[in-house]
C-alpha cells in the first residue's frame, strides 16, 4: 500500500508541474519583435554591429541629420527641424495583454543636450494621422538649448490627458552615471481600458524601479507599438554627436 501511495503522489506531483507549463504555455508568450525604417534615415545612422559574437543595433546622429519622416523637417515645439534615427515595431501590443519589454542599452557618447529620445512607446494607426506617442524615455538637460552645460538626466514623459499634452517626470539619475556601461531596461506595459483609454507603465533600470505604475493615455485611434534610437530636436547652433547600442528587444506578453 505504501509503494502504491508514493506512485499516485508522483503522479499527482508530476500533473501539478505539467498543468502548470500547459497554463504559461498558453498565456504567456516570449518572442524578439521585428522593427523596420518607417522614415528614411540619414545614411550610415543605424548599422548592426558585432560585439563578442553577438549583434547589437547601433544608432549615431551627427550635427543636422534631419530625419525623413513628414514632421521631421518642419519648425515645432520649439525646434527650427527635428533630427532623427529610429526603427519602428512592424507589428503591434495588444490592448488586451501584458507586455513585458526588455533590452540592455549602451550609450557610446552624446545625449548632452535637449529632449535626446532612445525609447518610445508610439501609437499607430495606418492613416498615421492624430498619433502621437504615449511613453517616451530621454535624457533632458532642462534648459531648450542644446549647448547648456547643464548635466542631462533621465526622463520620462507619458500622455496624461489627451493626445496633446504630457507630464515630465523626470527622475535624478545623471547621463554620467549610465554611460559607456550596459544598462538593463524593463518597460512593463498593462492592459489598456478601452473606456477611460488608460493603461500603467512600470519601468525598471538594472533591476531597481525607477518609474512606478505611471498611468498613461492610449488613444483608441491608435494601437501601442515600440520605436527606438535616437530622436532630438535640431539646433541652428549645432547639436553634439550622440550613438547608442541596442541588444535585440524582447518582449513577453501574457493575458
Amino acid at each position: 500500500k505504501k509503494n502504491f501511495w508514493i506512485r499516485d503522489l508522483n503522479f499527482l506531483i508530476i500533473r501539478y508541474f505539467f498543468l502548470i507549463l500547459i497554463f504559461f504555455l498558453f498565456t504567456s508568450h516570449s518572442f524578439a519583435v521585428s522593427f523596420e525604417k518607417n522614415c528614411k534615415v540619414p545614411k550610415g545612422s543605424i548599422k548592426i554591429i558585432k560585439i563578442d559574437g553577438e549583434k547589437y543595433t547601433q544608432f549615431t546622429l551627427k550635427d543636422k541629420d534631419k530625419g525623413g519622416c513628414s514632421t521631421d523637417k518642419k519648425s515645432r515645439s520649439g525646434a527650427p527641424y527635428w533630427e532623427r534615427a529610429e526603427l519602428a515595431q512592424r507589428n503591434t501590443l495588444s490592448k488586451n495583454k501584458i507586455h513585458e519589454i526588455s533590452f540592455k542599452v549602451k550609450i557610446v557618447e552624446g545625449f548632452k543636450g535637449e529632449r535626446e529620445t532612445f525609447f518610445q512607446i508610439h501609437n499607430y494607426n495606418k492613416s498615421a494621422k492624430s498619433v502621437y506617442p504615449s511613453v517616451m524615455l530621454k535624457f533632458d538637460d532642462g534648459f531648450y538649448a542644446s549647448t547648456s552645460t547643464h548635466p542631462s538626466n533621465l526622463q520620462l514623459d507619458f500622455m496624461y490627458a489627451d493626445q496633446k499634452h504630457f507630464h515630465f517626470n523626470r527622475k535624478d539619475i545623471p547621463l554620467a552615471n549610465l554611460k559607456s556601461e550596459w544598462q538593463y531596461l524593463k518597460v512593463i506595459l498593462s492592459k489598456i481600458d478601452k473606456n477611460t483609454e488608460t493603461g500603467y507603465v512600470t519601468i525598471y533600470l538594472n533591476n531597481d524601479i525607477i518609474f512606478n505604475d505611471i498611468k498613461t493615455y492610449f488613444p483608441k485611434k491608435g494601437t501601442p507599438r515600440i520605436k527606438y534610437g535616437i530622436y532630438r530636436p535640431g539646433n541652428l547652433e549645432g547639436n553634439n554627436t550622440s550613438q547608442i547600442l541596442y541588444s535585440k528587444i524582447n518582449v513577453n506578453s501574457k493575458k
